[in-house]
């Protein structure tokens, strides 16, 4: 094992892949291709700290379909103002509102 600051970096990219998978899951695919760019920074890293033994054309094709993913990903965001899916329902009112509502005037 190395330094922490290693392991601390595959935590960090851990918890990026979860919170971008959520978000294109529940909300917007453009970020599927992130979600996947830093799953498998947590694949490449974890290789290399526990010394796996793979060919380096898999670290290496790993690395490069991270980058294509991310830069899938990132033209998907440059590319469309709206999410693909987007289904953003309008705010519902709120019930905590202890005034009653206005009378509307004739």
């Amino acid at each position: 094992m190395s330094d922490p600051f290693t392991n601390l970096s595959i935590a960090l990219e851990l918890g990026v892949f979860i919170l971008l998978a959520l978000i294109s899951i529940r909300r917007d695919m453009r970020y599927l291709g992130l979600s996947a760019a830093f799953l498998l920074f947590v694949f490449y890293d974890l290789a290399r700290e526990l010394a796996w033994s793979l060919p380096s054309i898999v670290t290496s094709l790993s690395l490069f379909i991270a980058s294509w993913a991310a830069l899938w990903s990132a033209w998907q965001l440059y590319r469309n103002k709206e999410p693909v899916l987007s289904e953003a329902a309008p705010a519902a009112p709120r019930s905590d509102n202890p005034l009653p509502p206005k009378a509307k005037s004739k």
